[in-house]
C-alpha cells in the first residue's frame, strides 16, 4: 500500500521496480503457503480457492503488470503511455474490468 501510494506521488523508475518485487513476491509467498506451508502457519496448505488471497493476488497482479508497463515505456515516450492508459480507461470504462474481476473473483469490491 505504501509502495502503490508513492507511485502516484513521485515519478521513479526505483518504485516501479520495488512495486513490482512487491508484487511478485506476494505470489511466492502464496504459492508457498499453499504448497508447503509457511513456518507457524500452515493451515492454508491445499487452500488455493480462499477468496482473499485470489483478490489479493489479482491486485498485487495488477501493480506487478503496472510497475512492468511503466519500467517498459520510455521515458518521454508520451504516444505508447497515453495509448496504454486508453486502453485501461476503455477496459474500466465498458465495466469489461470488472467483469473480468468477478469472472475470477466471486468478491467484489466495487
Amino acid at each position: 500500500m505504501v509502495v502503490a501510494t508513492a507511485l502516484l506521488l513521485f515519478d521513479s523508475w526505483r518504485l516501479l521496480v520495488l512495486a513490482g518485487v512487491v508484487g511478485l513476491a506476494t505470489f511466492v509467498v502464496y504459492a508457498l503457503s499453499r504448497t508447503i506451508g509457511i513456518p507457524g502457519d500452515s493451515v492454508d496448505i491445499g487452500n488455493w480457492s480462499e477468496p482473499l488471497g485470489m483478490t489479493s493476488n489479482f491486485v498485487e497482479g495488477i501493480i506487478a503488470v503496472y510497475a512492468t508497463v511503466g519500467i517498459a515505456v520510455r521515458r518521454g515516450n508520451d504516444p505508447m503511455r497515453l495509448a496504454l492508459n486508453w486502453a485501461m480507461f476503455k477496459l474500466w470504462e465498458k465495466g469489461r474490468f470488472s467483469d473480468l474481476w468477478l469472472r475470477y473473483f466471486p468478491v467484489s469490491p466495487f
